[in-house]
């Protein structure tokens, strides 16, 4: 999953499920996958959902957080450089979302091995 925390990175950022939103044996719908959510942590959060990517762009999406970055952290608002980097983050956990919400992957990831590792740690306690 698209993941960044390095000791030499600007960025804290992950694939995140907002409340109310976790895909657990549920169904792989464009809706829930829109929901799908980034998160670039810090004093405030800022959080992108996938469906905002698709519709705004990736240009907007990074103007956006330029923006938000120079109201909440003014005194180290993010270079070039930085944005580079979060720009290749965000692209990761694009292709991620996108992998993760073909049929046969979902089910695997969200059916399959939760159903599996319940039923092994039932069988350890035997």
């Amino acid at each position: 999953m698209a993941y960044s925390r390095w000791s030499h990175s600007y960025w804290y950022t992950f694939w995140t499920t907002l409340p109310g939103t976790e895909t657990k044996f549920k169904l792989p719908t464009k809706k829930l996958k829109r929901i799908q959510t980034f998160e670039i942590c810090d004093i405030v959060p800022l959080f992108i959902t996938y469906g905002e990517l698709q519709d705004e762009g990736l240009g907007n999406i990074l103007s956006r957080v330029k923006r938000h970055f120079k109201q909440t952290n003014p005194n180290r608002p993010p270079t070039e450089e930085h944005m580079r980097e979060l720009m290749d983050y965000i692209n990761k956990w694009e292709k991620d979302v996108d992998g993760h919400f073909k049929l046969r992957t979902f089910i695997w990831i969200e059916w399959y091995l939760p159903i599996r590792n319940k039923l092994n740690r039932l069988w350890k306690k035997r």
